[in-house]
């Protein structure tokens, strides 16, 4: 007996080793039996199919599409309810195909767009500079010259020297003008500046929406 005694306690260590590790990892063993294909001489084999599925849909999970992407910087709930109503519209409307949808909403997003320009520009314009953009638009093709223009200036600055100072040093024609062209109502040839389809379109805006031409400035 004696000398059987020094191997049977080394195969009982292994044996429970063996099952501290098992127990360790039965999930893992779990997983791996379940993707066993095939045992043979060369040795285990897994199921690559399953392997690869797994290995897509991390893939999936993990990176959105970017247009998840862009939606997520405006996700909000007034935003969410506020699709669902265009959603519902569409609908009533028969508009169902996506092409066409993909039309509606580029036309009424281009028209918000261009709303949103013209209430900016209207809250900051002075009334000489819209007196002179409808002689802008008289003039349309001729455009008029910066001295005709700076008339205009020069009423602004005598109705109203709390905004430009008595000489125009608090708002110099430079920056009168240049209000105009940064906004893209006018544009300069040479010496002349002529009304651009954008500054016409604001005029019809204001007359349409009933706003009044008789603004401070």
């Amino acid at each position: 007996m004696p000398a059987f005694a020094w191997p049977f306690s080394v195969c009982a260590l292994i044996l429970v080793l063996g099952l501290v590790i098992l127990f360790q990892h039965r999930d893992a063993i779990g997983r791996f039996i379940d993707r066993t294909k095939h045992i043979g001489k060369a040795g285990v084999t897994t199921s690559d199919t399953t392997a690869i599925a797994t290995q897509t849909e991390t893939k999936d999970i993990a990176k959105p599409s970017a247009a998840d992407d862009l939606l997520r910087s405006f996700d909000n709930q007034l935003l969410v309810e506020q699709e669902s109503l265009i959603v519902n519209f569409l609908n009533e409307r028969n508009i169902l195909d996506s092409k066409d949808r993909e039309r509606v909403l580029t036309r009424y997003l281009a028209s918000s767009y261009l709303v949103n320009r013209f209430e900016a520009v209207y809250a900051g314009i002075f009334g000489s500079q819209l007196q002179a953009l409808q002689m802008l638009n008289q003039s349309a093709a001729a455009g008029l010259s910066t001295a005709a223009l700076e008339g205009w200036y020069n009423i602004g600055v005598a109705g109203h020297p709390h905004l430009y100072g008595n000489n125009g040093e608090n708002y110099a024609f430079g920056q009168w003008l240049g209000y105009m062209y940064r906004r893209t109502l006018l544009t300069m040839v040479g010496n002349d500046a002529h009304i651009t389809l954008f500054g016409q379109e604001f005029l019809k805006y204001i007359i349409q929406n009933s706003y009044s031409l008789d603004r401070t400035g």
